[in-house]
């Protein structure tokens, strides 16, 4: 199937509701495919197309990704949470998720394909969910290509809140950082056929 092919697909995909995990990874691996096609070096978009596809990622490419927006937001002689404030700091639009937002969103209009997944906020959220669902606890493997970070994996809070949770080299720090996207649910209802279809 050629590039074209599946961009037409994929431009089908994403004028339905988006209500079940596979609908999410169909989706990322075609862009994942056309990213593949036109060798794109788009390293938001394609680690979470990576990461809904392997039960864990630790490709020297991936993990370097991770170490060069973290590693110098890390200072082992900080406390945990002072750790996780820097990182945070550091890399607030990763944490809430506007720099995949903002790369799909480039990616579907460079390619002409709808946007109502990043458009509106009820399809974002839905498929925020899911995508969250399909990556909990696979985690990152950072060991050979991280000077600080072990590992990287999302978990569930006590309060069932989604976190990242990073594993330092100097395995006694451990900072979780709450993800935090905007979604207003009682305005967006999370179901429902999207508008003009």
């Amino acid at each position: 199937m050629g590039r074209e092919a599946i961009i037409e697909k994929l431009d089908k995909e994403l004028r339905n509701d988006i209500k079940n995990e596979c609908r999410v990874v169909y989706i990322l691996s075609r862009v994942r495919k056309i990213l593949d096609y036109e060798k794109a070096d788009n390293k938001i978009l394609r680690f979470y197309c990576n990461w809904v596809l392997h039960i864990n990622l630790e490709h020297k490419n991936t993990t370097l990704f991770i170490s060069k927006m973290f590693d110098s937001c890390i200072d082992f002689s900080k406390s945990e949470k002072d750790i996780a404030r820097e990182m945070k700091s550091c890399q607030s639009d990763f944490f809430k998720l506007n720099d995949l937002k903002d790369d799909l969103r480039k990616f579907f209009e460079n390619h002409d394909l709808p946007l109502f997944l990043v458009n509106k906020n009820r399809y974002w959220i839905n498929f925020i969910k899911l995508l969250l669902e399909i990556i909990e606890e696979c985690p990152v493997i950072c060991i050979g290509s991280s000077e600080k970070i072990r590992s990287l994996e999302l978990v569930k809070n006590d309060k069932g809140t989604y976190c990242y949770k990073f594993s330092l080299t100097n395995s006694k720090n451990k900072p979780v950082i709450k993800l935090k996207f905007k979604s207003n649910l009682s305005q967006h209802p999370i179901s429902g056929k999207q508008p003009g279809i």
